[in-house]
């Protein structure tokens, strides 16, 4: 296939011209940049760390959802350059406060709390193998099961929760 040459390039772009944008592009606000690294790297952890199944594994991406969360939550000054208008100062704890989502996301975190504490089962294991015991439990609340962490129980479950409602919320806008 023969390339034109350079002086028809810009006869054959004449028509993409239309599409380009005439406006100035806008900066993104710095925190904003620093969170889409947090979340990126986020996600991109977790399949690496062979999905969060591994305690050291849910610690940091506990740890990495908390760095999200907190960056996500402090206060921004935007400038001209960054709105394309007036300047502004953006809090985002009231919107939070509002999301719906976040309110449901608390309350499962804290069922899958009262599920913890509040155990119905416990594991035990010996030379001939391992069983489940019931053991004595507030039975009007959510009951869990007592074992080692490497079985999947409440605080594993707790730290991806969080970890995961963390990410959504940071990269939903409303957090």
């Amino acid at each position: 296939m023969d390339t034109p040459p350079p002086s028809e390039f810009s006869e054959l772009q004449k028509p993409l011209e239309h599409f380009r944008a005439k406006t100035k592009r806008l900066k993104i606000h710095p925190a904003e940049l620093l969170l889409l690294w947090v979340i990126g790297v986020h996600i991109v952890y977790l399949p690496w760390a062979i999905g969060g199944m591994r305690p050291w594994s849910q610690i940091i991406s506990l740890i990495l959802a908390a760095v999200g969360f907190v960056i996500a939550l402090i206060p921004r000054r935007y400038t001209e350059e960054q709105t394309g208008s007036n300047s502004f100062r953006l809090v985002m704890a009231p919107r939070l406060l509002r999301f719906p989502i976040f309110w449901i996301g608390l309350l499962l975190l804290g069922y899958i709390t009262m599920q913890g504490l509040n155990p119905a089962w416990s594991y035990f294991q010996s030379d001939r193998g391992w069983w489940m015991q019931p053991i004595d439990y507030i039975k009007w609340l959510p009951a869990g099961v007592r074992a080692p962490w490497e079985y999947w129980l409440a605080d594993p479950l707790l730290i991806s929760n969080r970890s995961t409602m963390s990410v959504k919320l940071n990269g939903s806008g409303d957090a």
